[in-house]
């Protein structure tokens, strides 16, 4: 797997633990995207995630840096014209630029949004089912 759009709720868990996320974030040789807007939609809940990383405030927003390094954030203007199929693909609409971006890349979401799960035109995976796929790859 080359390429993979990831969702906020996966970044999030990879800023509030050192654990399986921040490793696959940091070393897994995927190149992940994500929509333009993830660092305004992280640090509007920045707060949540400080105080649930138990870390300093200058730690955290050391691994938040590195982190969203290894993302490139893409302008919506890159993938807007999946839009209108996006928002027919989710039940929330709030999903649309991960499905339109994932859409325009030709490329899976990692998410641990259920409810993402639900539409058939783009593979969605959590982030248990990408640490089996990537431990299959490993060995293959």
């Amino acid at each position: 797997m080359e390429k993979m759009v990831v969702d906020t709720n996966a970044v999030a868990a990879s800023l509030v633990k050192e654990g399986i996320s921040r490793q696959i974030l940091l070393a897994s040789g995927i190149l992940f995207f994500a929509p333009c807007f993830l660092r305004e939609e992280l640090e509007e809940h920045k707060d949540v995630f400080l105080a649930k990383s138990g870390l300093p405030a200058k730690d955290y927003e050391k691994v938040m840096n590195a982190v969203l390094a290894s993302i490139v954030q893409i302008p919506a203007d890159s993938y807007l014209v999946f839009k209108q199929k996006a928002l027919e693909l989710t039940p929330d609409h709030d999903d649309w630029p991960f499905i339109a971006l994932a859409l325009s890349l030709s490329c899976p979401i990692w998410s641990n949004d259920k409810g993402m799960k639900g539409q058939q035109e783009v593979e969605v995976l959590s982030t248990g089912e990408l640490v089996e796929l990537l431990r299959l790859l490993e060995k293959g």
